[in-house]
């Protein structure tokens, strides 16, 4: 008793024999969707990850502090690493040195917070796989009572996020279609997808309403036709509408439509002059082009290999003097809803961590999906992203994952000031059954679908 109540009493006078690690804020929940609007702006803390043990360190480190000693006896043991963060989705080799700064160094034992097996020496080297977290390593040095130990947290690299507000206008409430932008840089973007099974009367009145709401140029993500007949109709009532009307139709492709055999022309311009690519060798499987200050990059995914990530990799790289980068494909990085894509293969864009990694190192302002027939805005992780709905009304469930409410058919709209996207909204049927005429109420959307947030 005596000994215990002497422990006691010295943990009191020293402070020393705290709790053990309390969470910092490095693991914190993403900001919504707004923070996309802005050129994001380096602030280390906006993104964090939590240790892979799920502890986050001293309780008084903050998220982008390296070197945190979390034991009293580590004040004299010294504790180095080069480089001192862990890179975002990549396997990273770290220098590690352990050096006392009085008395002669004994012998040194390094564990790891990812299991791996323990290091001997005071000079290791380590390999941190994956870099999906921050980690943690604690060196043993000396023996008996010599014996003295510290623990050092390497953070993983915060990669920018911007955080501008969104304005109450541009919020998805149900009722009248948002103004149009106007001045230089600005336009209205209409996306639709999965058109395979609208018969003439409705890709009349798909064409009407987007004439109507003043599109400036529309995206066709893919999912055209089951047929060759199909890809005349929509040709022929929905291109040619669209060339007649002087707005710009941009078609990308699906895995399906590739299996179908795509017959997709080259951009036509607003003028009837054929729109220039930035890159078009590979066209139309991956292209890329710009409008009016706007970088768009095309992936279908149906290869799902290195190309594609060299294509993005290069073209995003030259794509940073353009005030958004947005990056389209048919296929997600993650399923939003219940109906599978058409066609074989994958249904979803990979390799997802690599693609993840990709967009976010460049900026990527959004990366616009379809595929699954349903309309989401948010975040993958760090990653703004948008699904877009289909127009179609019979070609099955519409329901986001984790949901049970049916979507309406629509459409997606995205308007651009001075080249940054201002509003983003869905279009579906009017009370009175007007097709594609009043916004949807997002009020009715998840805050979550599995791994996306609003």
């Amino acid at each position: 008793m005596k000994v215990g109540l002497g422990i006691m009493l010295a943990c009191v006078a020293s402070l020393g024999c705290g709790s053990p690690d309390a969470p910092s804020d490095a693991g914190r929940a993403l900001g919504g969707w707004p923070d996309v609007w802005e050129a994001p702006k380096v602030a280390l803390d906006d993104v964090g990850a939590g240790s892979r043990d799920g502890s986050q360190g001293d309780a008084d480190a903050q998220p982008g502090d390296v070197g945190v000693e979390v034991r009293d006896d580590a004040r004299r043991l010294r504790v180095e690493a080069s480089p001192e963060v862990l890179q975002v989705y990549r396997s990273t080799v770290v220098r590690l040195r352990a050096s006392r700064a009085s008395g002669v160094p004994g012998p040194c034992r390094w564990s790891f917070g990812d299991g791996t097996p323990e290091a001997v020496g005071c000079e290791v080297e380590h390999t941190f796989i994956g870099g999906t977290a921050d980690e943690r390593v604690t060196v043993v040095m000396g023996e008996g009572d010599a014996r003295e130990s510290a623990t050092r947290i390497l953070p993983l690299e915060r990669l920018p996020v911007s955080t501008r507000p969104i304005e109450p206008s541009e919020a998805g409430a149900a009722g009248d279609v948002p103004k149009k932008p106007s001045g230089s840089g600005s336009f209205r973007m209409v996306l639709i997808a999965d058109t395979a099974t609208m018969d003439r009367p409705q890709l009349e009145a798909l064409l009407r309403r987007v004439v109507a709401i003043e599109a400036d140029l529309v995206v066709h993500l893919g999912g055209h036709a089951q047929d060759a007949e199909g890809w005349v109709r929509l040709r022929d009532v929905f291109g040619e509408g669209l060339r007649a009307a002087g707005i710009t139709l941009l078609d990308a492709v699906s895995p399906a439509d590739l299996e179908l055999g795509a017959e997709v022309r080259r951009p036509i311009g607003a003028r009837g002059e054929p729109v220039e690519l930035l890159d078009g060798a590979r066209f139309p499987e991956r292209w890329a082009l710009s409008h009016e200050g706007v970088f768009m990059a095309f992936v279908s995914g149906a290869e799902q290999d290195k190309d594609d990530l060299e294509f993005l990799k290069a073209r995003l790289a030259e794509a940073q003097v353009y005030e958004s980068r947005l990056v389209l494909s048919y296929l997600p990085i993650h399923p939003f809803g219940e109906r599978a894509p058409p066609g074989n293969g994958s249904h979803t864009l990979g390799p997802r961590f690599k693609v993840y990694e990709t967009l976010l190192r460049a900026r990527t302002t959004a990366l616009i999906t379809a595929g699954h027939g349903v309309y989401f805005k948010g975040r993958y992780g760090a990653l703004p992203v948008v699904s877009v709905g289909s127009p179609a009304g019979d070609d099955g469930v519409r329901r986001l994952l984790g949901s049970d409410l049916d979507q309406a058919p629509s459409i997606t709209v995205i308007d651009l000031a001075q080249g940054l996207p201002k509003a983003v909204f869905a279009l579906v049927a009017s009370p009175s059954g007007e097709p594609f005429s009043t916004p949807l109420d997002e009020r009715y959307l998840p805050e979550t679908v599995e791994v996306y947030t609003q």
